[in-house]
Order: structure tokens, then C-alpha cells, then sequence
């Protein structure tokens, strides 16, 4: 990333702050992170046990890109002290809005870009989650770096994105997007999809090593997400600061 160029794509932010008061309808524009949500909590907390980083319960968390903090606030329901920080204020004011009026006060909300965060707090979080998000910015080796920054010795990053494959387009795009209307038309950019082993050198080259990854799936009959060895679309990966 060039210095002092923020690592933000304007039309990005925009269109995630245009859907900000639909982001905590179970029915709205978000409904598949709605579904997904509870998967992904069960994950970072078995990750983070299983790799002796420990309980949520008064753990510091980073949730990146956390838009209204579904995730954020759900971790924070589990004790963890929540940091998230997004680049949509407008996303950021309905988290806010939202774990006040559910009396959730141990998670807060900044607009921040994760490259100015890291120079705040340096080695700062046992655990930092980033979900969704890596694929919507101009740089994601920047935001890896940062992580990397930010993590304590032996801290655990969980993150989720998409990977770059025809299979990938068709579902997401093509049927998703397109078809099922399930997330708005434009939603995402297969050029901005990232293989996993793209994914992988990054954080190689940022002293992170990978642990696990794993692919999830949404099953139309069950209504929801699990967990599958096919990292064809989408996947998860766990990485460790060294």
C-alpha cells in the first residue's frame, strides 16, 4: 500500500452505509450473516480454546470490519471486551444504537482504518477476528500486516473470505446476488475473490502461520451454515502470530 494512501474503497463503504438501518433485520440485506453468525461464533471460540488462547469471557477482541457488529456484539454476549472498527460510520452508529438498546456494554465501536489501529496498539489482542471483509478492500495485504501488527505473541487471527473460482462466481454472483436476490445486486467483485494460498504467502510473509482452513456451506433444506473440507467458495483460516 502506498504511504499515506488510505486503504479504503470509497464505493465500498458507501454501499455498506446505504444498507446501515437493515443491518440487524433477521430478514433484510444481511439475513445470510444473520444465519451464518452463529457458526462463526461457535468457531472462533473452539479455535480459540483449541489453541490455548482461552475462553471469550473478559477477553480482548478484535472484530475488523465489523460493520453493525453482528459478530461483535454476539462475542461480546460472551463476556469478551469487543473492540470493532469499520470504515461505514453510519454501520458503526446502528451497532452502537443497537447494543445500547440490548444493554450490551462490553463492546465498542470506532471508525478506524486497521493500518491506524496498529500504530494505536501495537501487539494489543490475543485474538482478532476479520470476517467478510479482506475481499472488499483495495489492499488486503495491508490489513494482513496490520493483524499481524496488532496481535500479541502467539495471538490467533480468525478470518473468512472468499476464494476466487468459478464455483465461487457462480454461487455467489450468479445465484446469490443475481438470481435469488439474497444479498444486492453488486454486493461483491470476483476480482477481488482471494485463493487461499494467495492468502497463505501473505500471512507468511507478515510472520503469521496458518493453522487451520476450512471451507462453510449454507444448506437450503436445514436453513444454515456448517462447516466442509471444500474450500472451493468460501473458507475460514487461522492464523498465529509466531
Amino acid at each position: 500500500m502506498k504511504e499515506n494512501k488510505i486503504n479504503v474503497d470509497q464505493k465500498e463503504i458507501a454501499k455498506f452505509a446505504d444498507m446501515a438501518q437493515d443491518w440487524w433485520s433477521l430478514n433484510g440485506s444481511f439475513k445470510l450473516i444473520h444465519k451464518l453468525n452463529p457458526l462463526r461464533l461457535q468457531y472462533v471460540q473452539q479455535q480459540a480454546i483449541k489453541y490455548n488462547i482461552g475462553a471469550l469471557a473478559n477477553l480482548p477482541v478484535l472484530d475488523l470490519g465489523c460493520g453493525a457488529g453482528i459478530l461483535a456484539e454476539a462475542m461480546a454476549r460472551q463476556g469478551a471486551q469487543v473492540l470493532g472498527i469499520d470504515m461505514a460510520a453510519e454501520a458503526l452508529e446502528a451497532g452502537r444504537q443497537h447494543a445500547q438498546e440490548h444493554q450490551v456494554h462490553n463492546v465498542a465501536y470506532r471508525c478506524v482504518t486497521a493500518e491506524q489501529l496498529a500504530k494505536e496498539l501495537p501487539e494489543h489482542f490475543p485474538l482478532i477476528c476479520c470476517m467478510e471483509m479482506i475481499e472488499h478492500v483495495p489492499d488486503y495485504a495491508s490489513i494482513v500486516s496490520s493483524i499481524a501488527k496488532m496481535l500479541q505473541p502467539g495471538g490467533l487471527a480468525v478470518m473468512s473470505t472468499i476464494n476466487r473460482t468459478w464455483q465461487a462466481q457462480v454461487q455467489i454472483i450468479e445465484v446469490v446476488e443475481n438470481y435469488l436476490k439474497w444479498l444486492p445486486r453488486g454486493t461483491h467483485e470476483y476480482q477481488k475473490f482471494i485463493k487461499p494460498a494467495e492468502l497463505v504467502a501473505v500471512a507468511a510473509k507478515c510472520g503469521l502461520e496458518v493453522l487451520e482452513i476450512v471451507g462453510y456451506k449454507y444448506n437450503l433444506f436445514r436453513d444454515s451454515f456448517s462447516l466442509t473440507k471444500n474450500v472451493e467458495v468460501n473458507y475460514l483460516i487461522t492464523l498465529r502470530k509466531k
